[in-house]
């Protein structure tokens, strides 16, 4: 019973030196990494991006030459009553410039959605697309209808054409394509979720992956070239269309690899939280100020661009040539944009599990799809956990020091065997009953007599004995 009573001291001993150091270290130290600060914050300037177009033709002749194209739609996330959808739209030019079937060139005045109860979105293309050619002809936000459910609607576009025998253009003319059905569905119930800052495993990581390397600077340095020379809106625009550039890449199952930024351009592509890596470290070296924002099954960059929204919303509406949809974070330093070209690929974009709430102050309100969201603030600070690891090692060091003493002062409390003078533990423990000599039992046993009173050992039933011991203690 005594042997298991030491045993159960020992086990709570260990455990409260193992567990005490977390809990002292949690409660005590003020571990919380550092995090952006007022002057911390900056905010791209504004400098519209000017997208290439073709100017329209000069039309010579009345007949319409023969128009036979193919358009590939692609619609991005799902469709939401009064928030809109989001599209990428390919056209096919199938007309041939041989003699045996003579076709034309085609030059893409807009396109539009119609919806079958008169909804109609129009977003201007101002592009040709030759014989045989399929062009990108952009990615848009379009209208939806204001309730939910299944509607009817189709494609249009407003077209010139050019005749291959004649090479005089006529234009123009609206062609139809066949009518699609869709889903539309409803705006989401706002629900709130965990926000989680600055979590203390992550920052580190994040903030050194994230740091700029001469590939990335190197590639800065090209944008800037090909836009304003400074950290503008259009530069953000043109960093977040280069990423757009890039594979989306799943990984096997299993598999958690985060990229650094060079590893993400040399393959030409990543999953979520590469990208959201990339964007930061080049937002980073472009002079900005991002964050990573992450879920427990995704990953997106979020940059901030000042207290007033519209100032990037106008360089993107004229980016895009369309009015766009843009959703935001928000805190006490303003707005952030999010960046996901996982999610609708264009800047300001719904993030992949974003929904769309309802529409106040200007603004979309949305909410994320999770039970929490993650934001680590991209300082390029170095980051190591103190409470994590340099706390509890400190204070498990002065436990155990402290455990030491204990031990060696409760040892001296322990009397030394009269025998072999090693100190006894209180059950291996005899003391003479009449000089109270302290002895091993074990050493007692080997002798006769006390080495201090000279009285003999003998069974305690003996009544001899007993009186022996009354009378040898009166003369102690």
């Amino acid at each position: 019973m005594r042997k298991n009573g030491s045993i159960t001291g020992v086990v709570l001993a260990i455990t409260l030196i193992l567990i005490a150091p977390e809990i002292s270290a949690f409660l005590l130290f003020d571990d919380t990494p550092p995090g952006f600060t007022e002057r911390d914050l900056h905010a791209p300037v504004y400098a519209p991006y000017t997208v290439h177009t073709d100017d329209p033709p000069v039309v010579s002749q009345d007949i319409m030459p023969i128009i036979n194209c193919k358009l590939q739609p692609i619609i991005i996330g799902e469709i939401y009553a009064d928030f809109g959808g989001t599209a990428r739209i390919y056209l096919i030019n199938n007309n041939r410039t041989d003699f045996q079937r003579p076709g034309s060139d085609m030059y893409i005045l807009n396109i539009s959605i119609l919806w079958h109860n008169s909804i109609k979105t129009t977003r201007a293309v101002n592009r040709y697309a030759m014989a045989g050619e399929k062009v990108d002809l952009g990615i848009w936000n379009f209208e939806t209808p204001h309730e939910p459910g299944k509607y009817l609607y189709n494609f249009e576009i407003t077209v010139f054409g050019r005749d291959s025998s004649t090479g005089l253009w006529a234009g123009p003319r609206n062609v139809s394509f066949k009518e699609s059905e869709m889903d539309v569905i409803p705006l989401g119930n706002f629900t709130r979720y965990l926000i989680l800052h600055n979590d203390r495993e992550i920052y580190g990581r994040i903030n050194e992956l994230a740091k700029p390397t001469e590939k990335v600077n190197a590639k800065i340095t090209a944008l800037k070239n090909s836009t304003t020379g400074n950290y503008s809106t259009a530069l953000l625009l043109s960093i977040f269309e280069y990423v757009c550039t890039l594979n989306y890449t799943q990984e096997p199952e299993g598999v958690d690899y985060w990229q650094n930024p060079d590893e993400t351009m040399d393959m030409g592509g990543g999953d979520c939280e590469d990208f959201a890596i990339l964007i930061a470290s080049l937002v980073c070296a472009a002079g900005g100020t991002v964050r990573f924002c992450y879920t427990n099954t995704h990953a997106f960059a979020s940059v901030y661009v000042s207290s007033d929204f519209e100032v990037i919303q106008d360089a993107v509406d004229r980016y895009y040539r369309h009015h766009m949809n843009m959703v935001f974070l928000s805190d006490e330093f303003g707005y952030w944009v999010v960046a996901d070209p996982a999610g609708e690929p264009y800047l300001g974009g719904l993030p992949v599990s974003g929904i769309p709430a309802n529409f106040t102050n200007s603004t979309w309100d949305w909410y994320i799809n999770s039970t929490f969201l993650g934001i680590i603030d991209i300082t390029l600070k170095s980051y190591i956990p103190l409470s994590r690891y340099v706390y509890p090692f400190t204070i498990t060091a002065i436990m155990l020091a402290l455990l030491i003493v204990i031990l060696v002062l409760y040892a001296r409390t322990l009397p030394k065997c009269t025998v072999c003078g090693i100190r006894i533990k209180k059950h291996y423990l005899f003391r003479c009953p009449v000089c109270n000599a302290p002895y091993h039992v074990e050493c007692k046993d080997t002798l006769n007599a006390c080495t201090q009173c000279n009285f003999v050992f003998k069974p305690e039933s003996d009544t001899s004995n007993a009186q022996s011991i009354t009378e040898r203690k009166q003369m102690f």
